[in-house]
């Protein structure tokens, strides 16, 4: 199922709100429409210890979200997502995508969550063959999910 990282001179640790700029930074070399510092924020605010970050000495090089239904719904609905994932293009390819997913698929376990979703744009194979590897699924195409119009597929694997 998972594939360990190849990398391993990195650290995962939580995000601070001071290093939100620096995940902006990193939004703008990864995705076609960079996320603001303000739907950053509210990630944080929503994900609190499941907005994690990949730290190397040179900085943070890759960053997670990832979301539990809150309680009380999570008794109900037990489904997590993830919302980000983003690893510099210097970075990629070193097994820190692995790794930030399975640190994802963890925080969510950990919070009573049974499955998980995600959207990826239909273009990204490299990632799509990650989450597939990882047990999701394609469950269908969502049509014009990004700010820029293009599609996303909507994943959904067991936890």
């Amino acid at each position: 199922m998972a594939h360990a990282a190849r990398q391993t001179n990195f650290r995962l640790t939580p995000v601070s709100r001071e290093e939100l700029r620096a995940i902006y930074a990193i939004t703008r070399e990864c995705f076609d429409v960079p996320y603001t510092v303000e739907t950053l924020a509210d990630y944080l605010n929503r994900a609190g210890t499941g907005f994690i970050v990949a730290r190397t000495e040179g900085g943070i090089v890759g960053f997670a979200v990832a979301t539990a239904t809150p309680f009380p719904l999570s008794l109900v609905r037990r489904v997590g997502e993830i919302a980000l994932i983003g690893v510099l293009p210097s970075h990629q390819r070193q097994g820190l995508g692995q790794t930030l997913l399975s640190a994802s698929f963890g925080h969510l376990r950990g919070r009573g969550m049974r499955e998980v979703r995600l959207h990826v744009s239909v273009d990204n194979v490299g990632a799509i063959a990650l989450y597939k590897r990882n047990g999701m699924r394609v469950a269908h195409v969502v049509r014009r999910y990004y700010r820029n119009r293009h599609d996303a597929f909507r994943m959904v694997g067991r936890l």
